[in-house]
């Protein structure tokens, strides 16, 4: 977890004030699939989502930590993949912690840091979907976001085994 939050850390704009959150791109997020999955293109699955400024963007991964679908507006290519794996990893440990204290099957991750607030969820089929947003982002926003960016990913998913 502690590699996820330095990695978090270090793909962030560096020196950069993030805005606030739009709500009415907050609302659009929250609207009912209007063409989800429309897009064939797996890095702009969640395009929809950058209308709102506060929205840095969403990567699924597979259960390796691969990055299936999605892109980060910050970072690079190469720090994507890395944060893929190392959230990939710390998932697994949550999930594996969860199970072990009784706590049932987990529902999500909020993880709060100086750099970026990040949501993580599980997709369904080993697959985990991860959000993040400046890190002032309300909270409420986040998981309405991040609602909206698994339909979304739900959506590509379905077509592309199709």
């Amino acid at each position: 977890m502690r590699d996820a939050l330095a990695l978090a850390r270090a793909v962030a704009r560096p020196g950069t004030s993030p805005p606030a959150p739009n709500p009415t791109a907050a609302r659009a997020a929250a609207a009912p699939a209007r063409g989800a999955g429309a897009t064939r293109d797996p890095a702009r699955v969640f395009e929809e989502l950058l209308a709102d400024t506060a929205f840095i963007g969403a990567l699924v991964l597979d259960v390796q930590g691969l990055v299936i679908v999605g892109t980060l507006a910050m970072g690079g290519r190469h720090r994507v993949d890395r944060l893929g794996a190392v959230l990939g990893e710390a998932v697994e440990e949550a999930a594996r912690m969860a199970g072990f204290l009784g706590l049932g099957a987990w529902r999500g991750i909020l993880l709060h840091t100086d750099a970026a607030l990040l949501h993580v969820t599980p997709l369904g089929g080993g697959s985990t979907l991860v959000v993040a947003a400046a890190p002032d982002a309300p909270t409420g926003w986040m998981l309405r976001t991040s609602a909206r960016a698994a339909e979304l990913a739900r959506a590509y998913v379905g077509e592309a085994h199709d």
